[in-house]
């Protein structure tokens, strides 16, 4: 691998300096350009692609502090890995892939995520919920919106927000809408049914986050099929297992749940065959202590009930000793392993990799994040219009959420006379939102800001940042003048 990145970078590095020689000539400069080795430079480009691999939030003063370079040479460094192919495939083939794969969604192709938080209840308490409370006898308790009496999330309003995305759409933005929660989204089959129909009339893709337990209502399960994808929360093929997951240690909840979810789901993707819907199905699953040495026959689960796809995920709520992250990454190991058989060639199996505190450097973080510039690329909508930035600030944290503590993280809300642009242009208030707080998808996007704000600061232009590829054919007249490879 080594080998073959070097190369493409060399190559590209003789392709930019092919490039911009005649803007060279042109200016008169030439003289200004100091000598340099192509093989040093592309050594340097090297170092960097690795540093970058394992920490890509690092500022470009940092690195160049790192390597001793100029801030001139990491520009071309910079430029060079941006517009390399080998090095696209080093990154998003690493354990940081996640952050590479969020920059190049929401940065590179300009993308917005709208989050509606829909339903105020939920038929499970699943034990890693962050809205369940577990008491010292096991009891677990679901913490709710409370009530309002006016409901906010209007037909009136939600015409009003996807005017708004429309308007951002028309302008080369990528529009992703997502149904989750919160709470179980399809116990407001009415506000759910609103926002799919809002977002066919303008062609915007819709994916719904549900638990599935209310899949046995055949409305229900019509009305999800008119999203684009169905993620269904399901993780152990083992219904007592199942049992304690999603409602207590003792068992006691929905008797045989799983095989009633089971039974939905397959008639879930019946109509869907039946139908020709393009909508896909899948499972959203967690990897914890407690179930991964399960996940091949999940897997198989998924492979015999049809279902498109399964992600795995860690729990990133939690962290858990070493010999458990051991055990937990030898499952894994297999379940990857089983999936690339050819058996399982019409189900993409997905792991993310940078998701777990352990793994992407939480505990460096402090302070507050900028809300504002984060509610600039997505935003989560309460089932009372409350807009917040980041997840933390838009679910219910206790009984008395209503009276406060989502209010306490919110932008603004949304109703028949405020609209989402109206909330973005003049915020209620920029909520303090800690760094810990972020979800790690929030915190990649958090990062990311902060390092383009940075290298602006130091003197380099969005044109050679080394992730945002849809930059490479931009490059600055001067590039190479004064180039010197160490300061």
């Amino acid at each position: 691998m080594k080998y073959h990145l070097k190369k493409d970078l060399f190559e590209e590095l003789l392709s930019l300096e092919k490039e911009t020689s005649e803007t060279w000539a042109s200016s008169g400069k030439m003289g200004q350009c100091e000598n340099w080795n192509a093989k040093t430079l592309t050594d340097k480009a090297w170092c960097v692609a690795e540093n970058l691999k394992s920490t890509p939030y690092l500022s470009g003063q940092i690195i160049s502090e790192k390597h001793g370079l100029t801030r001139d040479s990491l520009a071309v460094i910079y430029k060079m890995i941006q517009r390399s192919g080998a090095c696209r495939t080093f990154f998003t083939e690493s354990s940081n892939r996640d952050y590479f794969n969020v920059v190049n969604h929401y940065f590179n192709h300009r993308l917005y995520t709208l989050v509606f938080f829909v339903g105020t209840t939920c038929p499970s308490r699943c034990v890693y919920c962050p809205n369940v409370k577990v008491d010292n006898a096991g009891r677990r308790k679901l913490a709710g919106y409370g009530r309002k009496k006016d409901r906010l999330l209007s037909e009136a309003a939600l015409e009003k927000v996807f005017g708004d995305l429309h308007t951002m759409k028309k302008k080369g933005t990528d529009i992703l809408v997502k149904i989750s929660g919160g709470l179980e989204p399809l116990t407001d089959i009415i506000t759910m049914s609103a926002i799919i129909h809002q977002a066919k009339k303008y062609d915007i893709p819709v994916k719904l986050f549900t638990n599935g337990l209310l899949f046995s209502d055949s409305l229900r399960r019509t009305a999800a099929l008119q999203t684009s994808d169905i993620r269904i929360s399901l993780s152990t093929p083992d219904e007592t297992q199942y049992q304690k997951i999603c409602f207590s240690d003792s068992g006691r909840g929905k008797s045989r749940a799983l095989a009633g979810l089971i039974k939905s789901i397959r008639e879930l993707v019946a109509e869907r065959d039946r139908s020709g819907s393009p909508c896909k199905i899948g499972f959203n699953s967690l990897v914890l202590p407690s179930n991964h040495t399960l996940l091949v026959p999940l897997l198989e689960m998924a492979r015999d009930l049809g279902v498109d796809y399964v992600d795995f995920k860690p729990d990133y709520f939690s962290t858990y000793p070493q010999d458990t992250l051991e055990q937990m990454e030898d499952s894994v190991r297999e379940a990857r392993i089983v999936a690339s058989h050819d058996s399982y060639k019409n189900l993409f199996v997905n792991f993310t990799c940078s998701l777990s505190r352990s793994d992407l450097f939480w505990n460096d973080w402090k302070g507050t994040c900028d809300a504002l510039r984060q509610s600039e690329f997505k935003m989560f909508i309460t089932p009372f219009g409350d807009c917040s930035p980041v997840h933390y600030g838009a679910f219910p944290h206790s009984a008395r959420s209503v009276k406060g503590a989502v209010s306490a993280y919110s932008i603004g809300a949304v109703n028949p006379e405020r609209s989402l642009f109206d909330v973005l242009r003049d915020p209620a208030k920029t909520p303090e939102i800690a760094m810990k707080k972020l979800n790690p998808f929030e915190l990649m996007l958090s990062l990311e800001i902060s390092r383009e704000e940075q290298d602006k600061a130091f003197g380099l232009p969005l044109c050679v940042s080394p992730y945002h590829t849809r930059e490479k054919a931009r490059n600055p007249a001067d590039l190479f003048f004064r180039l010197n490879i160490t300061s």
